[in-house]
């Protein structure tokens, strides 16, 4: 929402607050009452929107992301939201959002407001692409789960490689990074993850941390 007012682009979000119905099975009525606050919600859920992103509201290096975040229609997102709730159940709320096909990029930053800079930039490359697998469906979706991050080398499912930084759109990533980076108020050294739209070609970030990344920084 703060990066939202300072016109930095994100995916069009809304939040479910489980703790409201902790009890009541997940229905197409009951995420539409949750969601009515939300001002992207009646885009979000019309059928033109999917496929959404369904993920833990508050939680780290992919935790709670599996196969089911991706969500393609109604009945899935409920499905979806009713596994979350019961798998991450210290976690009161899910976020849902438009999902984002394009490409992916860690950008490091050193710094603290107008003297923040970039030290380097890493793509996501998903290794079926890389390797040329004839075998793997040209429409299949690719994104980052907790069981990917939590294995050695991203499970052999994808890998973190330097970015060209003439690359227009890696330099659009690191535009939209450091606005970010300025607008959140970060200092000293961290990170932003940023995912382009794949239909609009528009960057928009995922998380910001003030945590290093090994592969990022020196």
């Amino acid at each position: 929402m703060v990066l939202e007012h300072y016109g930095i682009p994100t995916s069009p979000f809304a939040i479910i607050n489980l703790d409201r119905h902790p009890d009541k099975p997940i229905t197409p009525n009951v995420i539409n009452a949750l969601t009515k606050g939300s001002k992207h919600a009646s885009s979000l859920l019309d059928p033109a929107s999917y496929p959404l992103f369904a993920k833990p509201l508050a939680e780290d290096t992919s935790k709670g992301i599996k196969q089911i975040s991706v969500i393609h229609n109604v009945n899935q997102l409920c499905q979806a939201i009713e596994e979350l709730r019961l798998s991450t159940r210290a976690i009161p709320a899910i976020l849902v959002e438009k999902f984002l096909a394009g490409r992916e990029f860690t950008v490091g930053i050193l710094g603290t407001g107008d003297d923040a800079w970039v030290l380097g930039v890493d793509e996501i490359v998903w290794n079926d692409q890389v390797n040329g697998d004839s075998d793997v469906n040209v429409d299949v979706v690719r994104f980052a789960t907790e069981k990917s991050k939590t294995s050695e080398d991203w499970d052999g499912i994808a890998d973190e490689i330097p970015a060209n930084r003439a690359d227009p759109l890696v330099e659009r990533a690191c535009t939209v990074a450091l606005r970010a980076w300025r607008a959140i108020g970060c200092r000293d050294g961290g990170r932003v993850d940023v995912r382009f739209d794949a239909s609009a070609g528009v960057a928009n970030v995922l998380e910001v941390s003030d945590r290093p990344t090994e592969s990022v920084m020196p």
